[in-house]
């Protein structure tokens, strides 16, 4: 991913990457199950990453 790439995909899912996750996404994309495709904007992957970003919410107010 390119800088650019990041940013914005750190902007949509209002996120901040750790720099080291950046500096790994600008080197090589991983495309292995477990990996998430953030510069993938399909409706489905949207919903995939945001079901993922929200599951430790979830999680703690189904334990409460």
């Amino acid at each position: 991913m390119t800088a650019t790439e990041i940013k914005h995909a750190e902007e949509y899912y209002q996120i901040t990457f750790p720099s080291e996750l950046k500096s790994f996404l600008m080197e090589i994309l991983p495309t292995s199950p477990g990996f998430y495709y953030w510069n993938d904007y399909t409706l489905e992957n949207q919903n995939y990453i945001r079901q993922a970003l929200h599951a430790p919410i979830h999680a703690l107010l189904f334990d409460i």
